[in-house]
């Protein structure tokens, strides 16, 4: 099986793996989603989708949410009809020109709605308030939400209580509902008359959300929040940042848009599961099979040198021509050469005290050194050599290198 097929093979593998998890994930529970996201098409507890239903009983004209522009692109006409609002964690309105337009909705006879644990700069300065950390006492485990007039109290988890509103005075200001935590009372709700309409401020946005509509001991609260707002009003929920339009972050806040969506994509745990298996798969591919492969190097002997083979090699070839004179003197030369190398024995006078030298050295009998040296000197001196000659001196060289590779070895 080669690396091709055994990468189709992981994939695939993987693949039906994580198609399997996935059926069988989707088939359990979900646990609850306790993020607080705040749109109202999420049916989690900190979601608004009850929330939003709700206004359709409220209000005369049902509620719409707008997806597709910013606030500057949406109210274009001067229209005097209108409730805008915007429910987030952070309302995060950072343009001149979103700000006056929002400043000219108003002034015309429209309503604002914020509800936000924070404002960005240009909207506080705008209305002049500051919304400050609420600090919980400690010694007091209980927090709730009173109206003006009124002694009910409309109890509150005090992680969901993170800012009240200061107000600096710039604008005709009526509060409309307070948190109060042991001995500490400050404003959550209020209401900025500015032109000839409204803006109403809400530092508790937990407030406006399926858990607590749900809950009977503050259904009639956020019912009075939202009867604020005249109900001849259009509403438009803001939701622009929701959908991850790229380049204005919903409330043109750039970058946000994105992560927005996948937050919300997040909410399903299928698709997290989905996502986290085929983040986590893809790592494993990458750690073990991405790295760079190469075909297995076979293993090649090297090619003999032998002097002896090459030798025989050569002889053959003069053999087969019929030139023996050759043949001999070749085969001659060959083995002096291994005699210069091996026993550094001079070799230009093939002579008794060569004779003597070789077989001291060499430990070849005498009487074949003798043998092959009488056959070297007649060579010299003749000019063809027939094949009984031939054949007797390669019979005298191949003796010798095997009597020689016979004493080396031992």
């Amino acid at each position: 099986m080669n690396q091709t097929t055994k990468t189709i093979l992981y994939i695939v593998g993987g693949l039906l793996l994580m198609a399997l998890l996935v059926g069988i994930l989707t088939q359990l529970t979900p646990p609850t989603n306790w993020r607080k996201n705040y749109t109202p098409e999420s049916s989690h507890p900190f979601g608004s989708q009850l929330v939003y239903e709700r206004m359709g009983d409220l209000f005369d004209q049902s509620p719409q949410i707008i997806t597709k522009d910013p606030f500057y692109q949406t109210v274009y006409e001067p229209r005097q009809d209108l409730a805008y609002f915007f429910h987030d964690d952070f309302i995060s309105i950072y343009q001149e020109l979103t700000v006056e337009e929002l400043k000219s909705f108003v002034k015309r006879g429209n309503d604002l709605f914020l509800s936000a644990n924070r404002l960005s700069n240009p909207l506080k300065e705008w209305l002049g308030i500051t919304l400050l950390d609420f600090e919980i006492d400690p010694e007091t485990d209980s927090t709730y939400i009173v109206l003006p007039g009124e002694n009910f109290r409309y109890p509150i988890h005090q992680e969901d209580v993170q800012s009240f509103i200061e107000d600096d005075g710039f604008y005709n200001t009526k509060v409309l509902a307070t948190v109060v935590n042991g001995s500490s009372k400050k404003a959550c709700f209020v209401r900025l008359s500015i032109g000839e309409g409204n803006v109403y401020v809400s530092s508790v946005p937990d407030i406006l959300s399926n858990y607590y509509l749900l809950n009977p001991r503050t259904r009639s609260l956020i019912s009075y929040m939202l009867t604020q707002i005249p109900s001849n009003r259009q509403v438009w929920w803001d939701q622009y940042k929701a959908v991850g339009n790229p380049g204005s972050g919903g409330n043109d806040d750039p970058g946000l848009g994105w992560l927005a969506l996948f937050n919300y994509l997040n909410e399903f745990p299928s698709f997290s599961w989905a996502l986290w298996i085929l983040i986590i798969g893809s790592l494993i591919y990458v750690l073990f099979e991405g790295k760079r492969t190469q075909r297995r190097v076979p293993e090649i002997a090297p090619l003999p040198n032998s002097t002896v083979d090459f030798t025989r090699t050569i002889g053959r070839l003069y053999f087969q021509v019929k030139n023996n004179h050759r043949i001999a003197t070749k085969r001659v030369k060959i083995l002096l050469a291994f005699i210069r190398s091996t026993y550094n024995i001079p070799t230009r006078h093939i002579n008794s005290d060569f004779e003597q030298q070789l077989v001291a050295k060499s430990g070849v009998k005498t009487a074949d050194i003798a043998s092959l040296c009488f056959k070297i000197r007649v060579l010299a001196d003749q000019t063809f050599v027939s094949d009984d000659e031939l054949m007797n001196l390669m019979y005298d060289i191949e003796t010798f290198y095997e009597e020689t590779k016979y004493k080396q070895s031992t």
